[in-house]
């Protein structure tokens, strides 16, 4: 029995039997939309990275003037008040504006690359651009719809692209008061265009041909987005959700350990992809942080969650009771009677249950105890998901541990704060997805690399015919350049230079007998 969540877009393939077809009207809609987006990224193209940046500047201020606006235009109804809707939604899309503004255009110009040309190619310059996509399609989540879609939407627009908005359920109204400060701020209209929240709206833009999908969702939905993306071989950046592991070493700052589980536990309702559910603590006898966490709960508001989420975890849960496991707080009779939920605590959990290998939306966490490094590195990736992991101790011992974690980001003594940070790609491992957003990456990312390879003078030797003896000049130039050892590689360089004269009397030879026209 899958968790399942409303993050989760249904997008998979639509059977006879099965949910309702796409409609003509909504096919011509969509594609409308996506079209007027490739017309106004003819034009977008062609500006320069200043040039855009000078509207993602005059963004943020918009941003700034109408912060209030913007956290009440969310409507996830789990938040705890505005502060948190400004905090974790607000205040990092306006940094990530000011990012861009500051790391773009060096990202983004051309790269000229020096080093490591072959011999052969002398006279060769090198140089990388990176170009726009084109129209990229956005698919949003609900659970925070303005800072995900935002910053996705900011580094689409400065490497020069036209987007396409699939907003989340309930995220409709937050994404197009973005669109309408950056339209204030002197975009075009249509080089951002807002579909609406269903799912088949995705599907169809995928069909009206974009040239890049962008998720934030579930594992089970991207594999429908990847799916719907085969045909045309559109390419995609999917990130997926989570199943975080918080470590504990030895020498941890306990009381440090406790709040960041507890952060993790009420911050956005605990529908948070990177918000821990698998506690690593050491096997000692009578460790004091289960008791330090469960002291912290009792102030936790309790949470209101889904149908669809409900019955899974209770089921999830019940399971790993009957295992063996045990729940320190909380009460899964809660789960069956509907209402408000307390946070879940279970204690002695092991890295095999179902529980702990889900991605659950929901205040739940679950202790493990381990007894050596390589028995918790093996727990730690013996989960499907990889998408991050808190690491909490002294500082070299948990360095050394984060190199050996299949996941995409580590947090060394802090959590969640550092996913705040403009700079900072985050990129899912497994089941977590693929692709990096944010960070320079995540803005290279809306690009496509295009070599530029220019030569001077009129020597074009490769042009010539290829002839019998011409394996010794190879394979002289090959012991000299790449041949093991001083003595050996030197020894080469009278064979090369013979090689050589004896091609370029040839090659004499050919144009004497082949004089032009």
């Amino acid at each position: 029995m899958p968790l399942r969540s409303e993050a989760q877009l249904e997008l998979e393939p639509r059977t006879s039997d099965g949910a309702r077809p796409v409609t003509e009207g909504m096919a011509s809609g969509v594609d409308a939309e996506v079209a007027r987006a490739r017309e106004a990224w003819a034009l977008w193209r062609q500006r320069s990275v200043t040039e855009r940046l000078g509207i993602i500047a005059r963004f943020k201020h918009l941003i700034v003037e109408h912060a209030r606006d913007l956290a009440g235009a969310i409507t996830f109804p789990r938040r705890e008040s505005v502060a948190e809707s400004i905090s974790a939604e607000v205040l990092p899309l306006a940094d990530a504006c000011r990012f861009l503004e500051r790391s773009a255009r060096r990202a983004l110009k051309p790269r000229r690359v020096r080093r490591g040309r072959p011999w052969w190619l002398m006279g060769h310059r090198l140089t990388i651009h990176r170009q726009p996509l084109g129209v990229i399609l956005i698919i949003g989540p609900f659970n925070y719809p303005l800072m995900l879609i935002g910053v996705q939407l900011i580094q689409a627009l400065v490497a020069g692209n036209a987007v396409v908005i699939k907003p989340g359920q309930g995220g409709g109204e937050a994404a197009r008061m973005l669109v309408g400060l950056l339209v204030r701020a002197g975009l075009d209209e249509n080089l951002v265009r807002v579909l609406d929240e269903s799912p088949d709206s995705a599907r169809r833009a995928i069909e009206a041909g974009v040239d890049k999908v962008i998720l934030t969702g579930s594992a089970r939905t991207g594999r429908a987005v990847m799916e719907a993306c085969a045909p045309k071989l559109t390419s995609s950046i999917m990130e997926l959700s989570g199943c975080d592991a918080m470590i504990v070493l030895s020498g941890a700052d306990l009381e440090m350990v406790a709040d960041s589980a507890v952060l993790g536990l009420r911050f956005n309702a605990s529908c948070t992809c990177i918000a821990p559910r698998r506690l690593f603590i050491p096997d000692e006898p009578d460790h004091p942080l289960p008791s330090m966490i469960e002291g912290r709960l009792a102030d936790l508001p309790p949470v209101e969650l889904p149908e669809t989420t409900r019955q899974p975890l209770e089921h999830r849960v019940r399971e790993a009771l009957e295992a063996g496991a045990v729940l320190w707080h909380g009460d899964i009779a809660e789960l069956r009677k509907g209402g408000p939920i307390r946070p879940l605590l279970i204690e002695h959990a092991r890295p095999d249950m179902a529980l702990l290998n889900e991605d659950i939306f929901a205040p739940v966490l679950s202790i493990v105890r381990y007894r050596s490094t390589g028995s918790l590195i093996e727990a730690v990736n013996g989960c499907r998901y990889g998408l991050g992991a808190s690491l909490f101790g002294p500082e070299r011992p948990c360095r050394s541990l984060a190199s050996e974690l299949a996941v995409g980001v580590v947090s060394i003594n802090d959590y969640l704060a550092p996913l705040a940070d403009p700079r900072l790609p985050l990129e899912g491992v497994r089941h977590s997805g693929f692709g990096p957003t944010r960070g320079v990456e995540g803005l290279l990312a809306m690009t496509r690399s295009m070599a530029v390879s220019r030569r001077g003078g009129r020597q074009r030797p490769h042009l010539q015919p290829i002839a019998a003896d011409d394996a010794e000049l190879f394979l002289s130039y090959l012991r000299l350049v790449h041949g093991r050892g001083l003595f050996n590689r030197l020894s080469a360089l009278p064979d090369l230079l013979r090689s050589l004269v004896r091609k370029a009397r040839t090659m004499r030879a050919t144009r004497k007998d082949n004089p032009p026209s």
